[in-house]
């Protein structure tokens, strides 16, 4: 390509833009489907190396050598859109982790609730000075002790509501949470 020919398409000659583009294109081309191993992206660098020539057509008269010029377009153009790509790529697997994760965290937050509301039904149900031990020791971490001189009661007694209202639990909390729990699922 002469010197003339690069003058007029920086003065906006269509024509000597399109001898340059018949001339390049296939090379430039090629070059981007050497590094990407995707013709259809291949040929999208290509174009989009070309609007870049012509958007900054006013440059082409200072260019020493037009093959090296355009290597380096083409270069860093494939270069920007491997970026996007690996860009594009992360941002998906970070939405899909985090939609992962929230899901996850929706799994754990709804079976939380749902054993504690299984857990207030069963102690609702235990008899008054059991239930009120059983939240004294559990929900407000008194001891035994102190439990026992607050309800004045025999440190034995508290031990025994403790023991039948955590058996009380481990027997009816899975049977409640099935229940709960295939509402839902």
């Amino acid at each position: 390509m002469t010197d003339e020919k690069l003058i007029k398409i920086s003065e906006g000659d269509l024509n000597a833009f399109h001898d340059m583009f018949a001339e390049y294109y296939g090379q430039v081309k090629q070059f981007a489907r050497s590094i990407l191993k995707d013709t259809p992206a291949a040929e999208d660098m290509a174009q989009e190396v070309f609007l870049k020539i012509w958007v900054n057509r006013a440059v082409l008269p200072s260019v020493g050598n037009l093959r090296n010029y355009l290597f380096q377009i083409s270069k860093n153009t494939v270069i920007d859109h491997i970026r996007k790509e690996i860009s594009a790529a992360s941002r998906n697997n970070l939405f899909a982790k985090r939609a992962f994760e929230t899901e996850e965290e929706f799994e754990k937050d709804f079976i939380a609730r749902e054993t504690r509301r299984a857990i207030n039904e069963i102690v609702d149900r235990m008899p008054p000075k059991r239930r009120e031990v059983f939240i004294l020791n559990r929900f407000y971490g008194k001891s035994n002790d102190e439990i026992a001189e607050q309800m004045q009661l025999s440190k034995k007694t508290v031990e025994n509501h403790l023991h039948l209202a955590l058996k009380e639990l481990r027997e009816k909390l899975p049977v409640l949470l099935c229940i709960f729990l295939s509402q839902y699922f």
